[in-house]
């Protein structure tokens, strides 16, 4: 949760770590389970997207992307959590992984009746989103750290 955060990912800051238990920021705002009435409905779905496709790009797929992992703040950002399942794109099952995450969202707005348009997920497939690092990977920069070059953290990747 530290890379992510560390990344500028909508994730909750975190302070400490004890065994199973993760000490964060408390987020002000709601589960997205709990939300029933927004000004825009299509932005927050936007934002909703975009960390998705901002993970994969990163080289990971959250894998329980659903309205119990979401929170919304008081400004309408959402607010990703529960990295229990998360697995790297190079996993064997990633796309059937990534369009669960992408067809739960899906499935809740349209349940609460937006008129929504599908993102054209293979395209994203066929565009390699899902078999390569963009960055490097959250397993580079977990091992780059703040503040280090990129030349001098190169060897530092896991694969």
């Amino acid at each position: 949760m530290k890379v992510l955060h560390d990344r500028q990912f909508t994730v909750p800051q975190p302070y400490d770590l004890s065994r199973h238990c993760v000490v964060m920021e408390l987020i002000q705002g709601n589960l997205l389970h709990r939300v029933h009435e927004l000004d825009n409905v299509k932005a927050l779905y936007d934002k909703v997207m975009n960390n998705i496709m901002k993970f994969a790009l990163y080289g990971v797929v959250h894998g329980d992307f659903k309205e119990f992992n979401i929170f919304i703040t008081h400004y309408v950002r959402p607010v990703i959590m529960d990295f229990s399942h998360m697995i790297f794109t190079h996993h064997a099952n990633v796309k059937m992984f990534f369009e669960r995450d992408v067809n739960c969202v899906i499935n809740f707005f349209k349940k609460r009746q937006v008129r929504l348009r599908k993102r054209n997920i293979p395209s994203i497939l066929r565009r390699g989103a899902l078999g390569h690092h963009r960055y490097g990977g959250l397993a580079y920069w977990a091992q780059r750290g703040p503040g280090r070059t990129r030349q001098s953290s190169e060897a530092a990747t896991l694969e």
